[in-house]
């Protein structure tokens, strides 16, 4: 029998690749991920590049060491510029408008002949972890920032403090617990929590300086302009200042080939600096890679699709080479359910056989037991049930008993699996049954 010319159904064909998924995932994902390391890679590379064909122009050796001790200091500058810049982004001391802030100013008497020596040693007292969380958590702030809003100051000699007239006698002295903070709602509980630590830590003290008394004399909180603080916030936006300035003055005596490679070595850096910012993901790249993961492979398997010379559909079946399809059976499925729907394809084919009074059915096929995936096996038990004198066969291209039993057979039902049976193979098993004169009843597609 010949077969007709074989035509590629684009419906089967997009399920077939679409059944693929698992395989057009890991294709996304494997070549996003490349695509993501190549672009890293290559921007990388690019900006070493640029500074080495730059470095490669300079005339002299005198003139690369120059650019190259330039670019040293210029780094340690930059450091320190942005390890400042940060500091005032990020610090709530420098957020403060020191002609308006809230300050808490508490002040503690010491008795004790140590007294003085008490004092300077209280100036050391800084807030430790707990305090700080506990500031940070009034005010909403970093931690780490919230330590620089408290310091101590010995100010025994002053006469007064503000409004507040200091009576000092020979055996005592005085300190000042200094808070701001950048609610003036909120200046109360810090001052109860930054008083509670400060006593805490003078009365360790007396493990160096013996038993002495401390006691809160005064607290003053409000709105003022604070000078030691503007003078502080002004020193630090000065030092900010020289360090861009000093930046700046290098490179200005440089050639035009050593300006290009200073420029090129800067580019590196912030290139470095970017890399510690945000993460190796490059959006585009990784699109880009996911689509081509997906597109290249659905290509491929689809060429396969059409390449292939094996059954692809079960219209291959009925429309090229003639045969009826008695019904389709998914492979994969559990056992229980292909029994049920051979049950039902071998019941119609009792109907069949009583009235064309064909008894001896014989069930064929071109490709063994392994390939067919216990199908076979069902469909011997399901001709038991409902064909008495039916059987299965085998495989009758390679199997000499099989291809007796068909040669007694009146009637054979041909099992086949689809990217299994070769379009030769079954061309082949349709000749053997019109040599034999057995004719073909129908076919079976395991899908």
């Amino acid at each position: 029998m010949e077969r007709d010319e074989i035509t590629i159904d684009l419906r089967e064909m997009v399920l077939y690749v679409a059944r693929k998924w698992k395989l057009l995932v890991l294709c996304m994902v494997i070549l996003a991920v490349l695509c993501d390391v190549f672009s890293f890679a290559s921007s990388a590379k690019g900006k070493k590049d640029e500074a080495a064909e730059a470095k490669k122009k300079i005339e002299t050796i005198k003139e690369v060491d120059e650019v190259d001790q330039a670019f040293g200091a210029y780094s340690k500058y930059k450091e320190q510029y942005d390890n400042t810049f940060d500091y005032i982004s990020g610090s709530v001391m420098m957020g403060l408008d020191a002609s308006a802030v809230a300050k808490d100013s508490i002040v503690y008497r010491i008795s004790s002949e140590d007294a003085i020596d008490i004092a300077k040693s209280l100036e050391s007292f800084t807030a430790d972890d707990a305090l700080c969380k506990s500031m940070a958590d009034i005010l909403g702030c970093e931690e780490k920032y919230a330590g620089e809003l408290v310091s101590v100051k010995n100010t025994t000699g002053e006469v007064s403090l503000g409004n507040v007239k200091m009576d000092l006698t020979i055996d005592s002295a005085v300190v000042v617990v200094t808070v701001y903070s950048s609610d003036e709602a909120k200046l109360t509980d810090l001052g109860n929590v930054v008083s509670s630590s400060f006593e805490s830590y003078a009365a360790s003290m007396s493990n160096t300086y013996g038993q002495f008394g401390i006691e809160q004399v005064a607290q003053q909180q409000g709105m003022i302009s604070d000078s030691e603080l503007a003078d502080n916030q002004q020193n630090t936006n000065a030092t900010l200042d020289s360090l861009k300035s000093a930046m700046d003055s290098f490179g200005t005596s440089f050639t035009a080939e050593q300006t290009k490679y200073f420029e090129a070595l800067k580019d590196n850096m912030k290139a470095d600096d970017k890399e510690k910012e945000i993460s190796y993901i490059n959006v585009k790249y990784i699109v880009l890679g996911a689509a081509a993961g997906f597109i290249l492979p659905a290509i491929i398997l689809a060429i396969l699709y059409i390449l292939s010379r094996k059954l692809k559909a079960v219209s291959d079946v009925s429309d090229s080479f003639r045969v009826d399809v008695l019904g389709n059976v998914v492979d994969g499925t559990d056992k229980a359910k292909a029994q049920e729907q051979i049950e039902y394809i071998c019941a119609q084919l009792a109907v069949l056989a009583e009235k064309s009074q064909k008894k001896n059915i014989v069930f064929a096929s071109t490709v063994d037991s392994k390939n067919l995936a216990g199908i076979d096996e069902i469909a011997d038990k399901a001709i038991g049930k409902t064909l008495s004198d039916a059987k299965y066969a085998g495989a009758v291209l390679t199997d000499a008993k099989a291809l007796k039993v068909l040669e007694a057979a009146e009637g054979v039902v041909l099992i086949e699996k689809l990217f299994a049976t070769t379009y030769n193979d079954f061309e082949k098993e349709l000749q053997l049954c019109k040599r034999l004169n057995v004719p073909v009843v129908g076919c079976i597609v395991v899908r």
